[in-house]
């Protein structure tokens, strides 16, 4: 009672991202659509466990579907890869920084960049 699942926060972030972003124009690119698919993977995996099974999940992945952003200098797989440079615009990371895979590891879910 009380909480809320991975796939309302990310929701949340996204419709915040859509609303703010051609104000502060600081999304160049985004992955919604995987995130919310990860985020509903995530709430299908906690859903059956129990409280003693979920701190241990917690324990092994602190970042458990919280999402997180980041400046286009750190690669993303699948996104823009700019460093805010025009010379880069075209440029898509096939790979994720060390701490972009460290976050996804951690279980935390990339929005944008």
């Amino acid at each position: 009672a009380g909480e809320l699942s991975s796939e309302q926060i990310v929701t949340a972030f996204i419709q915040r991202i859509k609303d703010v972003n051609s104000i502060l124009n600081c999304v160049v690119d985004d992955r919604f659509r995987e995130a919310l698919s990860e985020a509903k993977q995530i709430d299908q995996l906690l859903e059956p466990l129990t409280g003693a099974k979920r701190k241990q999940l917690f324990e092994q992945k602190p970042f458990l579907g919280v999402p997180f952003t980041t400046k286009d200098c750190m690669a993303v797989s699948g996104l823009s890869w700019t460093a805010g440079l025009f010379a880069r615009k075209s440029a898509k990371a096939n790979f994720d920084a060390p701490v972009v895979a460290a976050m996804r590891r951690a279980g935390a879910i990339p929005l944008a960049v």
